[in-house]
């Protein structure tokens, strides 16, 4: 019969690359690690494992089981976690993970009316980068993300459109631009700009940098900004411009002016989803899913 803390002990040695690395990961002794993989050798009937007094070496067999084991562990987790649930008769804890980026008063709203309607579930917040969250939902270590996303059609993940939202330009209010009045992004080439670091966003870094440049100049990047907190205070104090997703001017701090832009390269809108794992839904998190949309859309089908 297959363990799956053989499982566990292989896909730690196999990410570790190294019997010593997934021994101190897992808290176990090295000779625990090392029998356990003999044992999953022998039920697959294959070697797993190229070892020697230097290395760590995946086989092919190796490679394609750590996969398969990863997402199988994931989904006992998750498997776990929804019998916990079963048990309590009612889900009373909801760990909501945010991307950043996401933060906004609809957001804010839609969370304060599910309150109102559940009052007895509990509501965790932790602040995950979007990319990592699908493989958090996976892992049962949130059980609803909310992120932008271009599609969350990935394995084992459900999500719901909850907000769209266009892009624009947020630039420091002592500027003296004209918040109602449509720019194009020319006219901002002479003026310093913040850009999100590469080093945590490469794609997005890369398109708007392509935008600028597709709009006729070279954006002179004084600085870098990696949260919304930081970008707004480092705007309001005059430091530089940087693109923002427009979600109304009602959400933006004294000193610092959203500005439309009309050039043809504007990207399509954003898209705001609330995801969740294939199975973890319940009625609590249909009702948060739900009062979110509602909070952007109030016109929506209830």
């Amino acid at each position: 019969m297959l363990e799956l803390s053989l499982l566990r002990h292989f896909v730690a040695v196999g990410r570790a690359r190294s019997f010593t690395g997934a021994a101190r990961e897992l808290n176990a002794s090295q000779p625990v690690i090392s029998r356990s993989i003999q044992r999953l050798e022998d039920v697959v009937g294959t070697r797993l494992l190229e070892r020697s007094t230097r290395s760590v070496k995946l086989t092919p067999a190796g490679e394609a089981l750590l996969i398969d084991a990863g997402h199988l562990l994931d989904r006992a987790a998750v498997a776990l976690e929804n019998t916990r649930r079963i048990g309590l008769g009612n889900q009373s804890r909801i760990r909501i993970g945010i991307c950043p980026s996401t933060e906004s008063s609809d957001l804010a709203r839609g969370i304060a009316n599910f309150r109102i309607e559940w009052p007895q579930v509990e509501l965790q917040f932790v602040s995950k980068d979007g990319a990592a969250l699908p493989a958090a939902l996976r892992a049962s270590e949130v059980d609803l993300g909310i992120m932008q996303m271009d599609d969350v059609r990935q394995e084992g993940i459900i999500g719901a459109v909850i907000a769209t939202f266009g892009l624009a330009v947020a630039v420091p209010a002592v500027w003296g631009y004209d918040a109602d009045k449509a720019i194009q992004l020319i006219d901002l080439k002479d003026r310093p700009w913040l850009m999100p670091s590469r080093q945590r966003a490469a794609v997005w870094h890369d398109s708007l940098l392509e935008m600028c440049r597709r709009a006729g100049f070279e954006p002179n990047i004084v600085g870098t900004v990696d949260d919304p907190l930081s970008a707004r205070l480092m705007i309001a104090s005059g430091a530089g411009a940087t693109f923002f997703h427009d979600k109304g001017k009602h959400a933006w701090d004294e000193g610092i002016q959203l500005l439309r832009f009309t050039d043809h390269q504007i990207p399509a809108p954003s898209r705001t989803y609330a995801a969740h794992a294939e199975g973890t839904n319940s009625p609590q998190i249909d009702t948060l899913i739900r009062s979110l949309v509602m909070a952007h859309c109030p016109d929506s089908p209830k």
